[in-house]
């Protein structure tokens, strides 16, 4: 990892007002911000190692890479309460807005993802 830090290796810090973009609202009028380096890169290799059905692959993306005010509407106790099947992907309503906050930025953005279980 030598090789790669500090030039190209970092940390993202989500409260960097400088480091973060908004790139709108999702259709249902969910904030999405994200690191500024996910749409200024060429292409973003995001590696996950998958632990839980909700984790991995471009929900990473829009969760990890993230800030409060995107996440906050999804990782809410209402979430968990309103959905009973939190932890599978099909009916869950936290996976359904991270899908919508994905889509927003897969738009403007060139994601490859590894998964590894």
């Amino acid at each position: 990892m030598v090789e790669f830090h500090p030039a190209r290796l970092r940390n993202f810090d989500a409260e960097d007002k400088n480091a973060i973009v908004h790139l709108g609202d999702t259709e249902r009028g969910e904030p999405v911000e994200i690191d500024r380096a996910v749409i200024e890169s060429d292409l973003v290799i995001y590696v996950d190692s998958i632990q839980i059905p909700l984790n991995g692959g471009h929900k990473s993306v829009a969760v990890g890479l993230g800030t409060y005010r995107s996440i906050a509407s999804h990782h809410a106790p209402q979430m968990t309460a309103e959905s009973p099947h939190v932890m599978q992907p099909d009916g869950s309503h936290m996976h359904q807005m991270i899908e919508r906050l994905s889509r927003v930025i897969e738009k403007r953005a060139r994601i490859m993802v590894s998964r590894r279980r």
